[in-house]
């Protein structure tokens, strides 16, 4: 469940009835579903069937699901926790303890993933005119 839009890679409106309870007792409306990454320095996780929840205050993630998606294990300890490539063992993410929450930091916090797109994407997506028609 994710509070930011900008963390999906793909997603749709979510059209169910369920709604997250929170700490307080307030039902946190779902407005997508989708699917996130967590960009890590040697590979991408992926997170299938993420929620779109606007009104969080952070990220929580599933990890029974991060593992299934990503066939890694997570390993906890006071201080840290890792995630593990399963087969091979190696380190993906190590991220250490803040208070009671183990923040994965990301270099931008609502962005996970960045694409390289031709300036006539961006001109589409914004509802500018195209390369062809300022060339006439």
């Amino acid at each position: 469940m994710t509070p930011c839009d900008d963390n999906f890679i793909s997603k749709s409106p979510y059209t169910g009835t369920t709604k997250i309870v929170a700490r307080n007792g307030a039902k946190l409306v779902i407005t997508h579903v989708g699917n996130c990454i967590i960009r890590t320095a040697t590979k991408l996780l992926k997170l299938h069937f993420g929620f779109h929840v606007p009104h969080l205050k952070c990220n929580l993630i599933s990890i029974k699901r991060l593992c299934q998606d990503n066939n890694c294990r997570v390993i906890f300890d006071d201080s840290t926790f890792s995630i593990q490539d399963k087969e091979t063992r190696m380190v993906l993410l190590q991220v250490g303890s803040s208070g009671y929450l183990y923040p994965i930091s990301t270099p931008s916090p609502c962005a996970f993933l960045t694409l390289h797109q031709p300036s006539d994407v961006w001109h589409h997506r914004l509802g500018h005119s195209s390369s062809r028609t300022l060339d006439l």
